[in-house]
C-alpha cells in the first residue's frame, strides 16, 4: 500500500480525511509490488521516503506510480489516475474483456 492501511497512517498522510483514506486504501491504484524487505522498511513511511523507492523499481507498474504524484504528494487523484492507467493496461494485455469494458465506458458517458 502506498497510502498505508495501518492505524498510524494519519501521521504521514494528513491531507487524507478518514473517509477518503478508507475508500482509497485498498484500490488497485494504491497498491504497488515491492520486494518484502523494501515493503517492510517503508511500511508507514512518509510519501517522500516511498517515492524514490517506487520510482527506481524495475517493475513498470510500480515505477509508473511516481508519474501520478501531485505536488510531491500521493493524493486521491493520484490513486484514481493510476487505477485508470492500470485498468487500461490490463485490457490491452488481456483483451478478453475489452469489449465489455468499452461498452461500460460508453454507458457512463
Amino acid at each position: 500500500h502506498i497510502l498505508p492501511k495501518s492505524k498510524e497512517w494519519k501521521t504521514n498522510y494528513p491531507h487524507f480525511s478518514k473517509d477518503d483514506r478508507d475508500a482509497s486504501v485498498s484500490k488497485i491504484g494504491n497498491l504497488a509490488l515491492l520486494k518484502r524487505e523494501k515493503n517492510c522498511a517503508l511500511n508507514d513511511a512518509a510519501f517522500a521516503a516511498k517515492l524514490p523507492v517506487l520510482a527506481s523499481s524495475n517493475l513498470k507498474t510500480t515505477e509508473i506510480a511516481a508519474s501520478f504524484v501531485k505536488d510531491g504528494q500521493w493524493t486521491l487523484q493520484s490513486i484514481d489516475e493510476r487505477q485508470a492507467w492500470l485498468a487500461d493496461l490490463a485490457v490491452k494485455r488481456w483483451p478478453l474483456f475489452a469489449d465489455l469494458v468499452a461498452s461500460m465506458k460508453q454507458r457512463r458517458t
